[in-house]
């Protein structure tokens, strides 16, 4: 039983909507108008959180669906852009009297016999989608099932932004989530929001924060132009005016956040756990978020957008390629703990007793530098001596390995590397070695792996698959001295070695 977990039911999305009563003009009007909903949860302790997002562009035909659920170490996730939408969704108005509102895997159902607000009945929620193992997924349906059988029921507390076109419901959550694991019962608080309006993408630049307890709700929107949100508490509700918070990068974060009436909420948000949606080419990171704070221990969601210069150029220039880089580059100047885990029989590279770094060291555009170090009798006890280098390329990305000798200099087999040959992922590279390729008559190089905040993996590959790979743990960043890599003061001379 999720028994201490906080739901935050926040449906932000455009879903296809059987409506019936009045819509709003803009509907029919512009065609990027959006309707939207979503469902999220965390826990007070912050280990276990759930979020469903389903959005549509009725004018366009098409929406989206995401959901992430993380229970202990049981972690799915899902993100599907471009679903087409049934021929017989309609639009419907925001708040507006719907009863149905439908996205392919996913319906949401209420009565508009009995209600004409958000406030007053309860809605129902059923999914059932196929989601991968991942807190950082790839766009698409994966291989897990994941089904959501839950109702939201409103307890009266209400609260709009945007001109009443965000509307936010407080009460209680009850249902069932089954995974492959097991199944899990939920009667848990609960928030919920739908939203519509015109928006050609997923939203402009902003910082958000939502945390709560049993007695407080806070939301606290910062977008260019200034501050969305309310506060909610035995005081009544008053609307949000300001939000400090530090940048995005630190897993603490202090903020201070400015309510009506001269209160300030202050405290410092820890993360507890990371994950991100790749959404309109880009990825939008979040977190989930234990808050200690002048007003208790509160618990919700921490997410930082940047929206692209133009959604759909960026959308079709962020190729897996680029995507794989922002990966690697959203852990630079942290260094992280590994060890070996595959090796063939007969190699004595490693013993597998020692600790091994990874160092996101240097990330200039199109280029990303990371030392590898070997726990080691070498000066310092380390041995320094190798930096993996991965470049864009016009066609794709390029790996190269600078050796060094203790002194700096240059190893006599250096640089060597190859080439991606297929697109890859956003979290999967494979590099070709020219030369052992062809000595071979089999596909030979090396593989990458990013899952941001969970995993890098570096290995080498035969005929496709890993026969020696080394794997970090991307949770933590190591908490000791970080060694210097050889030579690291002199740039490397890029003239390739023997292979």
């Amino acid at each position: 039983m999720f028994r201490s977990l906080f739901v935050c039911l926040v449906l932000v999305a455009a879903i296809a909507m059987s409506a019936q009563g009045g819509v709003a003009a803009s509907c029919n009007d512009h065609p990027d108008y959006a309707e939207s909903a979503m469902l999220s949860a965390i826990s007070i302790d912050g280990r276990q959180e759930l979020a469903l997002r389903m959005a549509r562009h009725p004018n366009r035909g098409t929406g989206t669906l995401w959901m992430h659920l993380a229970i202990d170490e049981v972690v799915y996730s899902t993100v599907v852009e471009q679903i087409p939408l049934r021929d017989d969704a309609t639009c419907a108005s925001a708040g507006g009297p719907w009863s149905e509102f439908r996205l392919h895997e996913a319906v949401l159902r209420r009565d508009v016999e009995s209600q004409q607000a958000l406030e007053a009945v309860a809605i129902g929620l059923e999914a059932n989608l196929k989601a991968m193992a991942s807190r950082h997924p790839e766009p698409g349906r994966g291989d897990h099932p994941v089904t959501l059988s839950l109702e939201f029921r409103p307890d009266g507390r209400e609260f709009r932004v945007h001109d009443g076109t965000r509307r936010e419901a407080y009460g209680e959550v009850a249902g069932v989530v089954t995974t492959p694991e097991q199944t899990w019962e939920l009667t848990l608080p609960a928030n919920w929001h739908e939203q519509t309006g015109p928006r050609p993408g997923f939203a402009p630049s902003f910082t958000y924060l939502n945390l709560q307890n049993d007695e407080t709700a806070l939301l606290a929107i910062k977008y260019a132009q200034g501050v969305v949100g309310y506060l909610i508490d035995g005081d009544g509700q008053r609307s949000v005016t300001g939000l400090e918070i530090d940048p995005e990068g630190s897993d603490t974060r202090q903020f201070r956040i400015e309510a009506e009436g001269g209160d300030d909420v202050t405290g410092t948000a820890s993360v507890t756990q990371r994950w991100s949606v790749p959404i309109e080419g880009k990825r939008r990171p979040g977190s989930g978020v234990v808050a200690d704070s002048s007003i208790g221990l509160l618990a919700g969601s921490l997410n930082d957008w940047e929206a692209p210069s133009n959604g759909a150029a960026a959308a079709a220039s962020a190729t897996p390629a680029d995507r794989f880089l922002r990966a690697l580059a959203s852990h630079c100047g942290n260094a992280y703990p590994g060890a070996l885990a595959i090796e063939p029989e007969g190699d004595t590279m490693l013993s597998g007793e020692e600790l091994l770094l990874a160092h996101f060291r240097d990330c200039a555009d199109g280029e990303l530098r990371i030392p590898f170090h070997i726990e080691a009798d070498a000066p310092g006890g380390w041995d320094s001596s190798r930096t993996w280098y991965v470049m864009r390329t016009d066609s794709g990305l390029e790996l190269r390995h600078d050796h060094r000798l203790a002194d700096g200099s240059e190893d006599s087999r250096t640089w060597y590397g190859g080439f991606t040959a297929t697109e890859g992922t956003a979290m999967r590279q494979d590099f070709v070695s020219p030369e052992r390729t062809a000595a071979a008559g089999v596909p030979v190089g090396w593989r990458i792996e990013i899952e941001p905040g969970v995993a890098y993996r570096y290995g080498t590959t035969y005929e496709g698959e890993y026969d020696w790979m080394v794997a970090f743990d991307l949770t933590e960043p190591y908490d000791g001295s970080i060694p210097d890599a050889w030579g690291h003061t002199s740039p490397p001379s890029r003239i390739p070695g023997p292979p």
